[in-house]
């Protein structure tokens, strides 16, 4: 049985590659060779970073949980009222059977999949941005992104481990590739698989319908004069939204709940999210969260932490610095960023536990990476363009 396990992960994986080498070649409008090129060597360099983070998998307390419910079909009972780790359980109860219950197989599998995630999340983002942007869009662009997200340090942490959020990733780039090429019913149908394993996720749903039903026009275009006057209001139409006082109470209640829960147990308080104090002000609480949502998952009472705390901090601050700086640049916004920019609000209120914001924004920052890749593909093509006939003329 274990043998044809492997064998069934083997023809998973040959699968995987040929679907996700046609999905390049349907999408890309030129350069196909490249991108297809680059994601051969991205998928396996990523299988054997897999086996091998597994092979010296430290201790870490979500894997063991989720590798023990995929190896004992059964939900710690501590977890028997958790929506999403039932969620989890029933997605995943078929596919530990084919695995022979084998957890190592299963994050072979789990990772093949993150992949694939990977190819719908980018050509998804890529349809419903490029209608409206004049841009010859190919794949040199989805290897940029490859190459952004290979650097980019959550990722190799948490998609090497047995995670829900594997699943959340791959429901939600499914629903989003199905929903750029018109295919709403089936759309619905894998948000609300998504919303199965992580019931926090239902929030994109909210947005993607905003996105679909109110918003006309993919980019919105702004001057000089009135960029730095849509910036303010944005910003403090979503904060006054966030910061009245029903849902300022929720965030403050929820904060000190897990405050004390968690120092009950021995954590200390500066790896929670700062609590409401007594004279803050609403916009100083909501600034203090983002700032620790951004930095996460270093303190930002402390700026204490491992190596790889730091560099995770780093790239996050430099992601959204120059995110930023590309779009006010440029002077336009795409509402498909936008959108993601709201959910990133969303979710800074909301967190309560540092380390945990690294790994809630990956969704986020795999479409801020995505954004960029599309952004900027026209002038790295230009510029390798160049390159090569330098090259030649030499």
């Amino acid at each position: 049985m274990y043998l044809l396990s492997i064998l069934i992960l083997i023809l998973v994986l040959i699968s995987i590659v040929f679907l996700g080498r046609k999905i390049i070649i349907i999408n890309c409008c030129s350069n196909a060779s490249i991108a297809v090129d680059c994601w051969l060597l991205f998928f396996l360099i990523q299988i054997l970073i897999v086996i091998f983070f597994r092979i010296y998998l430290p201790a870490v307390p979500d894997n063991e949980m989720f590798s023990s419910i995929i190896e004992n079909h059964n939900v710690p009972v501590e977890h028997l009222g958790n929506s999403d780790i039932l969620g989890f359980y029933y997605v995943t109860l078929p596919v530990s059977y084919v695995f022979s219950s084998d957890s190592f197989l299963y994050l072979i599998f789990q990772k093949s999949m993150v992949l694939l995630s990977l190819i719908l999340f980018y050509f998804g983002a890529l349809n419903l941005i490029k209608n409206r942007l004049n841009f010859d869009f190919s794949g040199v662009g989805f290897s940029l992104f490859l190459f952004l997200i290979s650097i980019y340090p959550s990722f190799f942490i948490h998609y090497n481990t047995i995670i829900r959020e594997s699943w959340e990733f791959f429901f939600f780039s499914a629903a989003l590739y199905a929903v750029s090429k018109g295919g709403y019913i089936r759309g619905i149908f894998l948000f609300f698989m998504m919303v199965l394993v992580r019931k926090n996720s239902f929030v994109y749903f909210g947005l993607f319908v905003f996105y679909l039903t109110f918003l006309k026009s993919n980019v919105f275009y702004f001057s000089e004069r009135v960029k730095g006057l849509l910036f303010f209001f944005f910003f403090s139409f979503f904060l006054c939204l966030f910061l009245l006082p029903p849902f300022f109470d929720y965030i403050s209640a929820l904060r000190n709940n897990k405050l004390s829960f968690f120092t009950s147990i021995g954590f200390s308080p500066t790896m929670l999210y700062p609590a409401y104090e007594s004279g803050d002000l609403n916009f100083y609480f909501t600034l203090k969260s983002m700032m620790q949502y951004i930095i996460d998952p270093l303190p930002i009472t402390s700026m204490r932490g491992s190596i790889f705390a730091y560099v995770e901090s780093f790239f996050s601050f430099s992601l959204i610095t120059v995110m930023f700086f590309i779009v006010f640049h440029l002077k336009k916004l795409s509402k498909f960023c936008l959108v993601f920019l709201l959910v990133f609000y969303a979710q800074a209120n909301l967190e309560y536990f540092v380390s945990g914001g690294m790994r809630h924004r990956l969704i986020p920052y795999f479409a801020f990476i995505a954004y960029l890749s599309i952004i900027l593909s026209p002038s790295l093509k230009r510029t390798i363009l160049i390159l090569k006939g330098a090259s030649n003329v030499g």
